[in-house]
């Protein structure tokens, strides 16, 4: 029988430490390293297997956002430039969609509907630059016709450009009063409806 220690509380873990070594258990042994103030403790092996169940679970949702959720962000400028955007022309709003897809710019709407270009930037000219390029226009005769100019993005969803044929030479600036100025606004085209709704 164990005598109760001096100022020791019922459960301390000398206590329980006493009573086990009093009843035949030595320090050490598997029982005392189970309790530990009187509670369980768990084992290292399945602390370390629910550690890793946790972080597969982050990962696999990390994975998952990444993959379906998030939404790629652009490398370069011909990457922003993809999409569909609404032309205005000197301050004016016109029918002429544009979408662009890899190099690929080519006219959704409007009376240029159909016509397609190939689209080449240059992001390290200060101001960055510009060239269109007509294609698939197998009827025209002579050299290609081509368009050069300046841009510069405001924010994700407007491009700011000044453009001449290239019989003329390429603006300067986006403030060239010379050079015809456009203005890029990204917009979402809707799908036209099915037959019959």
């Amino acid at each position: 029988m164990t005598e109760k220690l001096e100022g020791e509380q019922p459960g301390s873990p000398r206590l329980a430490e006493t009573h086990a070594v009093a009843s035949g258990e030595q320090p050490g042994s598997p029982r005392l390293a189970e309790t530990h103030g009187g509670k369980p403790r768990g084992s290292p092996r399945k602390l370390r297997l629910l550690g890793g169940v946790v972080l597969l679970g982050v990962l696999a949702g990390f994975a998952t956002w990444y993959a379906f959720i998030r939404e790629a962000q652009p490398r370069n400028d011909l990457e922003r430039f993809n999409g569909d955007w609404q032309v205005s022309v000197a301050g004016r709003d016109t029918p002429n969609v544009v979408r662009v897809e890899g190099d690929r710019w080519q006219y959704q709407a409007g009376p240029t509907d159909g016509k397609a270009y190939r689209l080449t930037v240059n992001e390290a000219a200060d101001p960055r630059e510009i060239e269109l390029e007509l294609i698939d226009a197998p009827k025209l005769k002579g050299p290609a016709v081509k368009i050069r100019g300046v841009y510069a993005f405001e924010g994700n969803n407007t491009v700011r450009l000044r453009i001449n044929p290239a019989t003329l030479p390429r603006p300067k600036t986006l403030d060239d009063t010379d050079a015809m100025e456009w203005v890029l606004t990204r917009v979402k085209l809707q799908e036209a409806p099915a037959p019959g709704r």
